[in-house]
């Protein structure tokens, strides 16, 4: 993690740049930053070897971007060019079925290669590993059971026994390839309840018994974890809250053309400031827009039409945050920056 630490600070370091520019009124370079911002880090979101963690640490960088692009549009007034110009950038943020299916297949990889590590791994390596997990587990105090003190040593002196490897990899692999089928899909289409879970996320919770027998750390092993399904929900947040900051760009660029009036509906941005209507990625319908209380929202991970809610304001995480996780929603103008 700590290599990934040094790339969101540098990240910060651009858009922190780019807001000195915005407040020195050099709009022009402001935007060219966000622009050095987005590239940067959509070169670690699409991490070559396709791990998850490089793809979530470069989601997480672009939603800083576009918190900042929010309070930008909300705090100045940019010319109806620079508008354009940030609309051209925030339509490379795309919902790619593709990347995020060879993010799941990369995680697959570097999960089978954990899988394996025991079995081409020496006798000493492993116990070097287990002592190294020990200690990291005694420096945070992470408790340990009896059983995990008696077995773990004996499953690294017997790996074979206790682990069956093809029957794991193969569940493993089926359930990768059945969450890899889902990526095309917006939430609604992903039903939690359908991805298989383990019966326990502890091995140890098996008896003495059901631990001596063999392939006991196999059917606990890795499936389908709840884990995954929070990166699906992950990722309808944050293309939401794109298409909604891209959508609150093209209503200011509006507002500038139209003596200050907003359009009646979001259709009227379209195709003059926008090539397409903005999506509810939960649902797959267009994006909801309130004129009257002036707001964008979404049905969020409830997949209820909720009205939109300042309650429900989001401004980061969402995906933690009960009141914004059913109904997020975007205010036309950021509120930190109106008050």
């Amino acid at each position: 993690m700590f290599p990934y630490q040094h790339l969101v600070e540098a990240n910060r370091l651009i858009i922190i740049q780019s807001r000195e520019h915005a407040q020195s009124f050099d709009y022009n370079k402001a935007i060219d930053s966000i622009r050095q911002s987005l590239l940067f880090s959509a070169h670690v979101k699409q991490d070559k070897n396709g791990y998850l963690i490089s793809w979530a640490i470069g989601l997480a960088m672009q939603a800083d971007i576009l918190s900042w692009i929010y309070e930008l549009v909300s705090r100045y007034e940019l010319s109806s060019e620079q508008y354009a110009n940030l609309i051209a950038l925030l339509n490379d943020i795309e919902y790619s079925p593709e990347e995020f299916s060879n993010v799941l297949m990369g995680e697959y990889r570097f999960g089978m290669s954990v899988i394996k590590e025991p079995f081409v791994s020496t006798i000493q390596q492993r116990f070097k590993n287990h002592l190294m997990i020990s200690q990291l587990r005694k420096k945070y105090k992470i408790s340990v059971s009896v059983k995990e003190m008696i077995f773990s040593p004996v499953n690294l002196l017997f790996p074979a026994y206790f682990f069956h490897i093809n029957g794991v990899s193969n569940r493993y692999a089926d359930s990768m390839l059945m969450m890899q089928e889902k990526t095309s899909e917006f939430c609604s289409g992903i039903k939690f309840q359908n991805i298989p879970e383990r019966v326990s996320y502890d091995v140890y919770d098996q008896s003495f018994f059901e631990l001596l027998k063999p392939n006991s750390m196999g059917k606990q092993s890795i499936e389908a974890p709840e884990a995954y399904w929070s990166y699906f929900q992950r990722r309808c947040f944050f293309h939401v809250y794109a298409d909604a900051v891209k959508t609150v760009v093209a209503l200011k660029a509006y507002e500038k053309q139209h003596g200050g009036g907003l359009p009646k509906n979001l259709d009227m941005l379209v195709p003059d400031y926008l090539d397409r209507l903005p999506i509810d990625y939960f649902d797959g319908k267009p994006l909801r827009y309130s004129i009257e209380n002036d707001w964008l929202y979404s049905v969020g991970a409830d997949y209820k039409d909720n009205g939109g809610s300042l309650d429900g304001f989001y401004q980061g995480k969402c995906d933690k945050e009960k009141p914004c996780f059913n109904n997020p929603t975007i205010p036309l103008t950021a509120p930190s920056a109106a008050q």
